[in-house]
């Protein structure tokens, strides 16, 4: 397929953008993230163990919305750093539990401050109105694709 074809086959720039976007998003949330210790996506992490913990870790997968492997390795980069330990279930030996330690509470409040600033720099000069259609629009596109 020649470069005319393949412009002609993708003339969208909906494709890029989104990519774009995702891109720049994480970088710019791995900046602001970065002195608490953690890294974008991390944060979510967080947040579920913040609300409740401990929790298994196959809950926490499910939530991320990732595969198992996925989190698997994003929990052992977190449990190495000192954020969060893993421990067995007393009710079911095959069960993985997580838990927050006293550092990874520690930076719940620098977390969210930075989720916030985050969510505000993302926002930064569009109305609510565009943000709602936005959001429609965004919410849509995700039940398209998970329909495949």
């Amino acid at each position: 397929m020649s470069a005319v074809q393949l412009e002609q086959a993708c003339p969208s720039e909906l494709n890029p953008l989104i990519s774009t976007l995702a891109r720049v998003h994480r970088a710019r949330g791995d900046e602001m993230l970065r002195p608490t210790g953690i890294s974008a996506g991390q944060e979510q992490v967080i947040r579920h163990l913040a609300a409740r913990s401990p929790i298994p870790q196959n809950e926490i997968t499910r939530l991320l919305g990732v595969e198992p492997a996925t989190a698997a390795r994003t929990l052992a980069r977190m449990e190495k750093s000192g954020v969060l330990h893993r421990t067995r279930s007393t009710q079911d030996r095959r069960v993985v539990m997580l838990e927050l330690t006293e550092q990874g509470k520690a930076i719940c409040d620098p977390v969210a401050d930075v989720c916030h600033a985050l969510e505000a720099e993302t926002r930064r000069g569009i109305s609510e109105d565009d943000l709602a259609i936005f959001t429609r629009v965004a919410q849509q596109m995700t039940r398209n694709l998970e329909r495949r």
